[in-house]
């Protein structure tokens, strides 16, 4: 059955998706470097001529195949993310609908306002309870099978890709360390303003609803 609720919920993944596109384009218009996994997709855009938008499919794509080996539980959430943040970057960027920064002053108060923009977006689409993104799935794979603490894990994977995305000639500045240190700090602020607890969310993952897809037709025969 339709659940009242899946429209709502869909309303919100796909908001909060688009939210987050909007704060990968203010840290590109900021100008000063960008966060480490958009370092790499700037790279790939320059070395390919993909737009910004593609190369994020393309590294959401091969990061859900490494989840997919490693075994990682992936949802329609983590489907969607791969899809439509590359597709709502590409547009908000030819739309122009966003500010450029003029200075070095204009540059830190957008990077301040893709920091806030990326939190709140988080709490969106991580609030909808289809599945976490790409490359938090490979966080919870990497702390599986290395047994690290979850801050070496992530650190450890944005260092590779910021080195990736580095020798492809990616963007790298002070922005890029201003996004690294600060946005899981403001991340943790906005989720207590909104008294939201992402270890409470249940997600429904892809193999879970085919599941329930075969049932529902078995009871029907």
């Amino acid at each position: 059955m339709w659940n009242k609720n899946v429209p709502l919920r869909l309303l919100r993944l796909t908001f909060g998706l688009f939210v987050l596109s909007a704060a990968i384009v203010l840290q590109i218009n900021a100008n000063l470097g960008y966060a480490p996994w958009t370092v790499l997709n700037h790279g790939i855009h320059r070395q390919t001529g993909m737009t910004i938008g593609q190369a994020s499919i393309l590294v959401s794509a091969i990061v859900i195949g490494i989840d997919l080996i490693a075994k990682e539980k992936i949802g329609m959430g983590t489907i969607t993310n791969m899809i439509l943040t590359g597709i709502f970057t590409d547009w908000i960027i030819a739309w122009d609908i966003l500010p450029h920064a003029a200075g070095l002053a204009d540059g830190l108060v957008l990077i301040c306002a893709s920091i806030v923009t990326t939190g709140f977006g988080v709490y969106l689409y991580i609030g909808a309870g289809y599945g976490a993104g790409p490359r938090d799935s490979l966080m919870v794979a990497a702390i599986k099978f290395s047994g690290k603490p979850l801050g070496l894990c992530r650190s450890s994977l944005e260092v590779c890709a910021l080195a990736l995305g580095f020798l492809l000639g990616g963007s790298v500045g002070i922005g890029t360390v201003v996004l690294s240190l600060c946005t899981g700090i403001v991340m943790q602020y906005i989720f207590k303003l909104f008294k939201f607890n992402p270890k409470t969310i249940k997600h429904e993952y892809l193999d879970d609803q085919i599941k329930q897809l075969i049932s529902l037709k078995k009871a029907h025969v």
